[in-house]
């Protein structure tokens, strides 16, 4: 019996329906984390969707030896076994509490560009993921600059958060596993899609800039207007995207420091993986003060089952004073 089966019973789910603590906390651990605002029978119905999508896949497996998505097919023979998720999931259980081991994948070739390593595909509406990565993968952990490992405990990340509807901090999280310091410290520079088209059309602009200085225009004249212009633009464009994602890692660490003053650091950072990114905001704003911080968790904690089911994961306990 898969994982999936023993864990989205009709009995779990019922549970859960009825906002079990327990129940809750286990599917949790498994990475399947309560959105803002959500109720147990909401969870409820999404995993119901989730679990018939992932059925209908094995069903379709089983039957005809291979799974067609529309765009492309995958092969019984090519799914990726539970084995080769170990390392990934224990990296986020180290990080941040959570273990995945729902999420079905396949190896392919198709359409894998040069550098395309693999993704995953996932639905905000019903949980639904999957994972295609490069075949490469099917005998080895590395493929020229990437590893198996890494590049699936980053997409659990994004799997996991699917209900937080995270913004400021999800690729922050997300790099947390790279093994890299520089990943880990760099790769969420780019946090949001907008960040994202901004500075490639000021990069397209500066490339065009340039055809027109060496087709157009007297070489003499390479520095002239507009050239300034556009080069103080990238400036600006490059120093305003640095300067904010500097001022969110800035209010994640006192959010983290926040935290810090009634629990352990390691829990202290799963929780704030539970984290919606106005909470971490209000998180970072409270005085450093112990019975501050508590105060505040308890008024989370009796007002959204989200945090009910958090804190009875990952209690705090506040630290000892001299």
């Amino acid at each position: 019996m898969a994982v999936g089966d023993m864990l989205f019973t009709a009995d779990n789910l019922a549970r859960v329906a009825a906002d079990d603590l327990p129940m809750l906390a286990s599917y949790d651990a498994h990475g399947i984390l309560l959105g803002k605002g959500e109720t147990g029978a909401q969870l409820a119905s999404r995993v119901r969707q989730l679990a018939g999508r992932i059925a209908e896949l094995r069903q379709e497996l089983s039957r005809d030896g291979q799974v067609d998505f529309g765009f492309t097919h995958f092969a019984a023979g090519d799914e990726i076994p539970a084995a080769a998720f170990a390392a990934a999931r224990a990296r986020t259980e180290e990080l941040y509490g959570f273990s995945i081991d729902w999420v079905p994948g396949f190896y392919t070739h198709y359409r894998m560009g040069l550098l395309h390593a693999g993704c995953a595909f996932y639905s905000y509406e019903d949980y639904f993921a999957l994972f295609v990565l490069r075949r490469s993968f099917q005998t080895r952990e590395r493929w020229l600059i990437y590893s198996r490992s890494e590049l699936m405990a980053h997409e659990l990340c994004h799997i996991a958060h699917l209900g937080l509807n995270s913004r400021s901090y999800e690729e922050v999280f997300a790099y947390q596993t790279a093994t890299s310091f520089f990943r880990r410290w760099v790769g969420g520079v780019l946090r949001t899609p907008r960040e994202t088209y901004l500075l490639l059309g000021t990069v397209l602009a500066l490339l065009g800039a340039q055809v027109l200085n060496l087709t157009l225009r007297p070489p003499e004249r390479w520095h002239s207007f507009p050239m300034p212009l556009l080069f103080g633009l990238a400036g600006a464009v490059i120093a305003g995207i640095v300067a904010q994602y500097l001022v969110a890692l800035r209010r994640l660490r006192r959010a983290q420091r926040a935290l810090g003053l009634v629990g352990a650091a390691a829990t202290a950072r799963a929780i704030l993986f539970r984290c919606t990114d106005e909470e971490i905001a209000a998180l970072a704003a409270l005085p450093p003060r112990p019975a501050a911080v508590a105060a505040w968790l308890a008024e989370r904690q009796a007002g959204e089952l989200r945090w009910r089911v958090t804190l009875h994961r990952f209690p705090m306990a506040p630290a000892p004073t001299a």
